[in-house]
């Protein structure tokens, strides 16, 4: 049986209508090699990569796994919505555009490619975090070493960009995250009619903390842009976005199914 067999939430059994319409595909991360190949590098600042976060990768939605959605129907269907707003920004400003101002400034590390390839080859075996970042770090000293001795000192220059890997603050993560979480505030107040302030706590602590590499560590700035969200959803003004539009004419299709 798929998820939507399976699914007894109406909001849940919505989000997936939507994905079908939106042409956005729904798998699982536990069941993904993709997944798990990208964990081996998120687990060096996100030990919970596979268990607290669901993902988005093309027009591809990674759910935990199918047995947390069942059991928290109602949160997956809203991180569902966050996911797919990624997704419809992404297309609707270009996908290497989107892509790349996600990824700023640490995609400036690129130049040390050969180097980071030579440490993660170092990091992918070990079993747990610890001995990751020692890998990490033993497979680094090596190729910078080995590259100084027979190719030339100029692959030193090279290795110096991975500086740029630092958790340096990113602009652009932060707006397009701050779109996810809009929807986010915006589900919880469609459905419950109010945003809860342990959830604005909660979102804070995802751009100030590790979750996505320390995006926007300034605490009074990321509240402020935060609150700015919330009443743009509370005072209707976020339904002026055909896409929150859609996302919640969905919302109010599910709450009319479940009455």
């Amino acid at each position: 049986m798929t998820l939507a067999a399976k699914a007894t939430s109406p909001l849940l059994k919505q989000m997936i209508l939507l994905a079908i319409q939106l042409n956005i595909f729904l798998a699982f991360k536990d069941k993904s090699v993709l997944m798990w190949f990208a964990n081996r590098v998120a687990r060096l600042f996100n030990p919970r990569f596979m268990t607290d976060y669901h993902t988005t990768s093309g027009s591809t939605v990674y759910i935990i796994s199918e047995e947390h959605a069942l059991e928290r129907q109602e949160s997956t269907a809203k991180v569902m919505a966050h996911e797919y707003t990624h997704i419809h920004d992404r297309r609707r400003v270009n996908t290497w555009l989107y892509s790349a101002g996600y990824l700023f400034p640490q995609i400036l590390a690129l130049p040390a490619l050969g180097h980071l390839l030579v440490g993660f080859l170092f990091s992918f075996p070990m079993p747990n975090r610890v001995l990751a970042w020692v890998g990490l770090v033993t497979g680094l000293a090596t190729a910078a070493t080995l590259g100084a001795v027979f190719i030339g000192t100029w692959t030193l220059i090279l290795f110096a960009f991975i500086a740029f890997l630092a958790p340096l603050p990113a602009p652009w993560r932060t707006k397009w995250e701050l779109r996810g979480y809009m929807m986010s505030l915006a589900m919880n107040y469609w459905r419950y009619g109010s945003i809860r302030d342990e959830s604005m706590d909660w979102i804070e602590k995802q751009f100030t903390g590790p979750g996505y590499y320390f995006m926007w560590p300034f605490k009074k700035s990321a509240r402020k842009k935060l609150e700015k969200a919330a009443t743009a959803v509370t005072s209707g003004v976020v339904l002026l976005d055909p896409f929150f539009k859609l996302v919640y004419e969905a919302v109010q299709a599910s709450r009319k199914e479940a009455d």
